[in-house]
Formats: structure tokens, sequence, C-alpha cells
């Protein structure tokens, strides 16, 4: 598995309107970058992380209410979750509205050849067994939409939305929202180590 930091700064680099935003962005990235060259995805122990702060993260980033998280060990069997309909957990839309399009392709380019494609795979071979293949290219699509929207955000120096979402990127470097509960939609099922 190969991480690519160089690509990500050379695209940071070209790109980004203010470039004090570049340290920030490279340290939100660092633990995906880890999680490629080690070939697994290490998630926190559910000990480690506190259920109110998760929900409000969720909820602040996504605008979808969260009334509750439930930390779901790998170890343990998942409580029944809601069926994946291609919920997203992050509307994309909104930053291809506001984009310039000349942006977008390298966007996603250095995402994708810097750790995406790779984690990617490493997602697969950890969750697939687990909570199946479509669920798992959900959890990818999550940890896409939320870097790329977050990387869009600094190009446009959007404090604001940075803001908001900087606390969910470094959520799913550590936990992974897995959906949402069968009988409790507003509970988010969260998979720890």
């Amino acid at each position: 598995m190969n991480a690519n930091r160089e690509r990500m700064r050379a695209f940071l680099a070209a790109y980004v309107k203010n470039p004090d935003r570049i340290p920030l962005v490279m340290d939100l990235l660092e633990p995906f970058f880890r999680h490629v060259e080690r070939g697994t995805y290490s998630l926190a122990r559910s000990e480690e992380l506190d259920a109110g702060i998760v929900a409000r993260t969720i909820t602040t980033a996504t605008e979808q209410r969260v009334q509750r998280v439930v930390f779901s060990p790998r170890s343990q069997r998942l409580p029944q979750l809601f069926p994946d309909s291609e919920e997203r957990l992050i509307d994309r839309t909104v930053l291809l509205r506001t984009l310039p399009s000349h942006l977008w392709n390298p966007l996603e380019h250095a995402l994708a050849y810097s750790f995406m494609s790779d984690l990617g795979c490493i997602l697969s071979r950890f969750l697939d067994d687990q909570i199946g293949h479509d669920r798992t290219e959900s959890i990818e699509r999550y940890i896409r939409d939320a870097v790329s929207c977050l990387l869009g955000f600094v190009l446009r120096d959007d404090a604001v939305s940075i803001r908001r979402l900087t606390p969910l990127v470094q959520l799913l470097s550590r936990a992974l929202p897995i959906g949402r509960k069968y009988d409790e939609r507003d509970t988010v099922v969260v998979l720890t180590a």
C-alpha cells in the first residue's frame, strides 16, 4: 500500500488560497496516511470516545439529527442496522455547486492517488466479512466525501465550514459510523476496536 503525502502537499500548495491551512490539513490527513502505510485501519476503543461528543460531531457536520450513539466493538455482533440505501453522511452536492469545476478533478485525483484508493482496499479487507461489502463501500464513501468536502472548503478558504467538518474527519480516522440502528433511526452505530 502506498501513502503519498507529497502528492497531497503539492496539490494543496498549487490550489489553496491560504497556505497557512496546509499544515492543518496535512495533520488531519496523517492518520489516514498511517492506516494505508500499516495496511490496516486502527480504531479507537469505545472507552476512548465520548458518545455525546460523537453524536454532536455527526449532527453538526451532517445536519442530520443524531440523538444517540452506540459503540460496537469489532469483536462483538453488530446490532441490526437500517438497510443501507445510498444514505450519505455528507452531501457533496453543495460543494460541487460552489467549488469551481476546474478544481474538482485535481482535488479528486489528489485524494485518490495520495491515499484514498488504497484505503478503500484496506477497508474491504478489514470490514467486508463483518458488515458486508455494500456497507463497507458506504463507509469508504463517508470518508471520501468528508475529506473531499474538507479539502474543498480549504480551497475556498471557508473557515466556518472547515470548523464544522474538522471534528468529523478526525472522528472518521479513529471510529467508523456504519449506519443507523434499525429500530431507532436517530441512533448511529459506530464501529470501534
